[in-house]
């Protein structure tokens, strides 16, 4: 009857098994190494798992079995020496066997075995201290081995636990010692997050067992320690998931043996326990996939005192957080374990002395592990962009799913996504989320980390247009037509338009001189997302208006826009102008206003003029381009546009605004070259109160500027081009007045102005280089002049400067002396012939080649002159005296102009003179007659006589 039973047992319990072998063959499978042996050491580099040395009974092994992954096959190699109770470790290129002992004559060891698996070499080195049952880990580039059990003693050697530490650098080869805080051995180690961890083991006889954890950080070279909830030894420890797992072990006589787990999470910096499901030492540890395994070991029989190794194996599995219990497929303790790839290894061990000794067997588990976690990891991309991510797992069989929103069942399943890769096509912002895939193979499930998506949403299109409208039309030859693009003020703008036309800016200028039909479009782009396009269309249509038009723009200020047109097919008829602002018509005038120069030269009967009062819509202290052109028709009067900068006429109640220069043609055009020196002295303005007047220019090119009291445009142009400036003045009270010219900046090196030039380099002083020059066929425009030696060019200034005598001689306006600051670069170096011409032109102004021989700069700052110099440059006058003073460089002086009665005109005191002092005196609302300028410094004085006609 008990034999039935017993039968009956077997027979349920092989039946259970046969219905679970299927599982259990699907994830373990066993193999063997070479040698049976327990007390050996295991670790894992380069797609290779070794097991070396240990104990077959009494001997000691030397025997390597190495498993490598890709071809699922097993070698061997040999240690340098026989030894059980050793250590391995390995950083990423190496494995490192450490330590050790036999029961022969060689006793302990302190040797090192180390194999490159790059090279495929082995090589020796020794400890610092022969020892076994020592603890080994690795972390950035130290290895390091700690504690263990030597002999000790200075007359009867003893085994004895130790405290030594040795260190290898892997980076310089070298060796170096320190010391745990408690001598002991059967103790762990583990490296997680920069620092190595040893924890526990057997202090002696007398102390017993530690808790101790000693750390040492690699980074900086120090130690630390914390401490286990229970002292034992005989424990194992592995990292995984960022904790740090430190389980079971041997307590003593006493305690017996721990199922404690202390778990240390590494961010939190934090300690808990759990429990293995069997109290038990001797045991080993390793991970693999999303679980990790604490297997075999040595328990209590249950209800004796007796011991026996077991199979039990728990399994922590960090994606649930769930405890399970398997089994090895032979029971054993002092094993090995470590993991390659997606396989955990669990190798030889001892079985029992009435069960053979050691073993062979290495069971295997084989797990459904990624490989490679989401490349890449995470995404931003655009609206309507394809996105992939790829893993690679490792097992048997395997399938994928990927999902949306969670790692599980209980996220978004993708349907279509069953592939390593994930393909998304035409993201929209609703699909940014975590992205997961779940890996089924024989060897179970495993989760990927999350494919982080960001999907960023297109910017809008944005909005090209004129005045609010993107289709336009407009006559030909209608000026400074612009297309304005909006809704991109946070991004990037492209726009591109006929002809191969393109560019960046928020301003399209839209070129009006033949007729057709231009469209544009422009792109916004926010990082790297690119809208739709948006477009405009520009019309240009020809003028309705008909005949053989002819016209001027002879004068502007913030008072009027002054010129004339005719028809002269029509000699007679007055035709009508459209005044415009920028592109925008903002009047309709008739060009009917009688002019006896129009009539004398032959315009019909001369009512071919208008004057156009500038309205309160122009006056707003903002720049303004006004042109005018035949009403309905393409062609724009000459000289336009003007450029006004005008304040409303109710800003400066009683106060008269600056009267701007007459013509206005003297201080237009103006030239100039790129990379050439240039400086221009602009006409004055006149205040009626006689107040001191300000200046400004806008629309200059880069690199040239303008002092706002001496009117003295000067610098460098690096810009080519025909530039409208504004050219304004503002009085004491505020009040301002703005006329227009035109800058043209040649390109650098350019040539071919031709024109019948007359001119003469009169004086060439440390101070200013003088003379003048002219233009026969175009007696009233003033010319350029630069000065050079050789083929250096020292600078350049406009010759514009009105000199009576000029006038006089016919040499049309008379204003067309000129005026040059020395440039520092001209001191101090010696002797230099200046020679002075025609910008642009091969004409050289006579008297040419004078020498010039100036002290430096610094030189005359620290002298005293005692020669004082005035000069009233260009006398008789006009509306202003203005007078040059040298030789006093920073000196007081003082100037007071009177007139015949010896009224006072005007006054001025200077702290410090400049080396060649510029003042200016306005006399427009002195009647004509002689006036007397006295300029005074230390203990001298000047004084001229000013004669206005």
């Amino acid at each position: 009857m008990k034999k039935s039973l017993l039968f009956a047992q077997f027979i349920g319990v092989f039946s259970l098994w046969l219905l679970s072998i299927s599982d259990a063959t699907a994830q373990w499978t066993t193999s063997s190494v070479s040698q049976s042996r327990n007390k050996l050491a295991g670790a894992s580099a380069g797609g290779k798992a070794f097991f070396g040395g240990g104990f077959e009974g009494l001997e000691a092994t030397d025997k390597v079995d190495i498993y490598t992954i890709s071809g699922d096959s097993w070698s061997t190699a040999n240690l340098s020496e026989k030894r059980g109770a050793l250590t391995a470790t390995a950083s990423p290129d190496s494995v490192f066997f450490a330590g050790g002992g036999s029961y022969d004559e060689k006793g302990l060891s302190k040797r090192v075995d180390m194999y490159s698996v790059t090279n495929n070499s082995w090589s020796m080195a020794n400890l610092s201290e022969s020892r076994s049952r020592l603890a080994s880990a690795q972390a950035g580039r130290k290895v390091v081995f700690a504690g263990g059990m030597s002999l000790q003693g200075r007359f009867v050697p003893t085994l004895q636990s130790t405290k030594t530490v040795d260190i290898y650098d892997l980076v310089d080869k070298n060796w170096s010692t320190a010391e745990l805080s408690e001598s002991r051995s059967e103790l762990t180690g583990v490296a997680a997050g920069g620092k190595i961890y040893f924890a526990g083991g057997f202090k002696g006889l007398i102390s017993g067992y530690s808790k101790r954890v000693d750390i040492y950080n690699v980074a900086n070279g120090t130690w630390s320690t914390a401490e286990l909830s229970e002292a034992r030894a005989g424990l194992t420890a592995v990292v995984a998931g960022g904790k740090i797992y430190f389980a079971g072990g041997y307590k003593g006589l006493i305690g017996g043996f721990s199922d404690r787990i202390d778990v240390y999470d590494i961010a939190l910096n934090s300690w808990t326990q759990t429990s293995l499901s069997q109290k038990r030492a001797y045991l080993t540890a390793t991970t693999v996939g999303d679980k990790v395994f604490f297997a075999g070991g040595e328990a209590l029989i249950p209800n004796t005192i007796l011991t026996e190794t077991v199979t039990t194996v728990d399994v922590f599995d960090m994606r649930t957080n769930n405890w399970s219990t398997d089994a090895l497929s032979k029971k054993r303790k002092d094993l090995a374990s470590t993991s390659v790839g997606n396989k955990a290894l669990f190798a030889a061990g001892f079985v029992g002395l009435l069960d053979g000794g050691s073993t062979v067997r290495v069971d295997i588990y084989t797990a459904t592990a990624i490989d490679q976690q989401p490349s890449p990891g995470s995404s931003t991309v655009c609206q309507g962009s394809n996105v992939t991510s790829t893993i690679s797992a490792l097992g048997d069989e395997l399938t994928y799913q990927w999902y949306k929103g969670e790692a599980s069942t209980s996220g978004t399943l993708l349907d279509g996504q069953t592939s390593a890769t994930l393909s998304l096509t035409g993201v929209q912002p609703g699909d940014s989320d975590s992205y997961y895939c779940q890996v089924n193979g024989l060897g179970g499930e495993a989760w990927s980390d999350a494919f982080t998506l960001t999907v960023l949403e297109n910017p809008s299109a944005p909005v090209i247009g004129m005045s609010g409208q993107s289709n336009v039309t407009v006559f030909q030859n209608t000026p400074y037509v612009s297309l304005t693009i909006t809704g991109c003020e946070s991004g990037a703008i492209s726009w591109s338009g006929p002809n191969g036309s393109s560019g960046s800016n928020s301003s399209i200028s839209v070129p009006t001189s033949a007729t057709g039909t231009l469209v544009y479009s422009a792109t916004c782009t926010v990082g790297s997302c690119i809208s739709p396009a948006g477009s405009a269309t520009v019309v240009v249509a020809p003028g309705t208006a008909s005949g053989n038009f002819d016209g001027f723009i002879y004068g502007a200020d913030c008072g009027t826009f002054r010129g004339w047109a005719w028809d002269k097919n029509k000699i007679n008829s007055a035709i009508s102008v459209d005044i415009l602002d920028g592109p925008n018509v903002i009047a309709t005038i008739p060009a009917d206003v009688f002019r006896q120069d129009l009539l004398s030269a032959g315009k019909g009967n001369g009512k071919h003029a208008f004057i156009f009062s500038i309205p309160e819509s122009v006056k707003n202290n903002l720049p303004h381009y006004l042109s005018a052109r035949v009403a309905n028709g393409s062609f724009i009067l000459k000289d336009s546009p003007k450029a006004l900068i005008c304040q409303g006429s109710g800003e400066n109640p009683g106060n008269q605004l600056p009267k701007p220069p007459t013509p206005t043609v003297i201080i237009a055009p103006l030239s100039a070259q790129v990379g050439v020196p240039f400086s221009a002295t602009l006409v004055a303005f006149t205040d009626p109160e006689g107040t001191t007047l300000s200046y400004g220019v806008t629309g200059l090119p880069n690199g040239l500027s303008i002092n706002n009291i001496t009117r003295v445009i000067s610098g460098t142009p690096e810009q080519e081009g025909t530039f409208n400036l504004t050219y304004q003045a503002t009085d004491a009270g505020g009040a301002s007045n703005s006329v227009s010219f035109a800058l043209t900046v040649a390109p650098a090196s350019s040539g071919g102005v031709s024109g019948e030039f007359e001119g003469f380099l009169d004086k060439v002083e440390c101070g200013t280089i003088r003379g003048w020059v002219w233009d026969r066929k175009k007696p009233n425009t003033p010319v350029t002049v630069e000065f050079y030696t050789g083929s250096t060019v020292w600078g350049s200034t406009v010759a514009n400067i009105y000199r009576s005598d000029l006038l006089n001689a016919g040499k049309g306006n008379g204003s067309h002396a000129y005026s040059f600051t020395v440039p520092d670069n001209l001191k101090g170096v010696g002797t230099t012939l200046i020679y002075a011409r025609v910008q642009g032109s091969s004409y050289v102004l006579k008297d040419s080649g004078k020498p010039l021989n100036c002290p430096s700069s610094g030189r005359l700052s620290a002298e005293t002159y005692g020669n004082l110099t005035v000069v009233i440059l260009g006398n008789p006058v006009k509306d202003q005296v203005e007078v040059e003073v040298r030789g006093v460089m920073g000196q007081p002086l003082q100037f007071a102009l009177t007139d015949m009665q010896g009224r006072i005109i005007g006054e001025r005191q200077i702290d410090k003179a400049a080396e060649v002092e510029h003042q200016r005196f306005g006399i427009t609302t002195q009647p004509a007659g002689l006036f007397f300028l006295k300029v005074s410094t230390n203990g001298q004085s000047r004084t001229l006589k000013v004669v206005k006609p």
